[in-house]
């Protein structure tokens, strides 16, 4: 929308405040609320300044009328705008805006003419801690598994409830589904990478007013999901070919580069999480994937801890998506997918092969983090900082990243 077009939605559904909002790089949403009264087409070109923004101040957040939201939990009828946050004395893009590196990214994909579009699929993986699924008294005779039914998943009517707030929010969602670890899904519809981003925050967002508003407990447990990426070049889907996996060669490039800088990867994803995030022990999987942390560097299909694998949508090949493990429930989105966007880049730019259980001799315990042929990762988190330190220069293609944000991301690691 335009901002005209904005102003106008808002006088329309009788909107009375507007909440500004955009992403630290740990995932947290900052935001601030308005009345609708106070915004203006001006608005959308002069921002609404944060003076004791601390550690940063001088800062202006400028609205973006692109994308917007209702606010279904709210009692007056609220608008969500993102913001982009940029320096009040020179209006440069604020380097630790993560949202504006997300579009920088897309525009690397462009500028090479590798595609013309970039889309993501994402999913929030969450628990409720309610009366039935804490009570020492309650028993089942069989435990709860993945697409599990019936008495067996308990979430189901509050996921319908999640369902019903983000079709009013005007957030796509796929589906909902009990996933593993006795941990609910709700997956979002393919957007934009900047979209997809923008969706799962407000996900985020009304799961957590939900929560709140129900009198039940989102479980702390921090669980690690899949993106399934799709680009396209003249709105023709390029995952789908003749390569192994069936995959194009624009695609087995693409996994080659993100197995080639897992570690750095896995290093983004700790230092744009919001809290740390435990190592799980060898062998567990967490919800429908391991982390970067923990995924088994290779490409593979029927195995849920490598690090990339191939997603069938349909029959149809143009619904052939990549699929990559390791986005956090609760890192920054636009930071951990931006990362790894460059990486894919890197990959195609320099034809980098990925390893496949054909490439490579598989080890009878390929978790076995001592095997030196196990590729599998298990860094520790204090070492993490030395593999961006080591690798990064890949993020700073067409200036994505810059070298202050990735010297403050090594800097929360170390």
């Amino acid at each position: 929308m335009k901002p005209k077009a904005v102003l106008a939605y808002c006088r329309e559904k009788g909107i009375r405040f507007v909440d500004l909002r955009f992403s630290d790089n740990a995932g947290r949403w900052n935001h601030f609320t308005i009345p609708a009264s106070a915004l203006s087409e001006n608005s959308f070109s002069q921002g609404f300044g944060l003076a004791d923004f601390s550690p940063h101040s001088h800062i202006i957040a400028v609205p973006n009328p692109e994308q917007s939201y209702l606010d279904p939990l709210q009692p007056s009828p609220t608008l969500i705008l993102f913001a982009s946050v940029a320096n009040a004395q020179t209006a440069e893009v604020w380097d630790y805006d993560a949202r504006e590196v997300a579009k920088r990214s897309v525009e690397a994909v462009r500028s090479v003419g590798l595609a013309d579009s970039v889309s993501v699929q994402l999913a929030a993986s969450f628990n409720y801690r309610t009366a039935s699924s804490i009570d020492p008294e309650s028993t089942q005779s069989v435990g709860p598994g993945y697409l599990s039914g019936g008495r067996l998943d308990r979430d189901a009517a509050l996921r319908a409830e999640i369902a019903e707030l983000c079709s009013e929010a005007g957030v796509s969602i796929e589906c909902h589904l009990l996933g593993n670890l006795e941990a609910s899904e709700i997956l979002l519809s393919h957007k934009s990478l900047v979209n997809a981003c923008d969706e799962l925050l407000v996900l985020r967002s009304i799961l957590e007013s939900h929560a709140l508003s129900r009198n039940l407990e989102l479980s702390p447990l921090v669980l690690s999901g899949e993106s399934k990426w799709i680009l396209s070049k003249n709105s023709e889907p390029m995952i789908g070919g003749m390569q192994e996996f069936a995959l194009s060669e624009l695609a087995w490039f693409a996994a080659g580069g993100v197995i080639r800088h897992q570690a750095a990867l896995a290093a983004v994803a700790v230092a744009a999480s919001a809290k740390p995030t435990p190592m799980p022990p060898p062998g567990t999987t967490v919800a429908r994937g391991s982390s970067y942390l923990s995924s088994r560097g290779i490409l593979a299909e029927h195995d849920l801890e490598t690090l990339v694998s191939v997603h069938y949508g349909s029959f149809d090949p143009r619904h052939r998506a990549l699929c990559v493990r390791g986005l956090q429930s609760n890192a920054c989105p636009y930071l951990v997918l931006s990362a790894t966007l460059m990486a894919m880049i890197d990959g195609i730019l320099n034809k980098i092969p990925p390893l496949t259980p054909s490439t490579l001799s598989y080890p009878s315990n390929p978790a076995d983090p001592s095997n030196p042929d196990s590729h599998d990762l298990r860094l520790h988190e204090s070492e993490l900082y030395k593999s961006l330190e080591q690798d990064y220069q890949f993020l700073t293609f067409a200036d994505v990243f810059s070298e202050q944000l990735i010297q403050g991301l090594i800097k929360t690691l170390s």
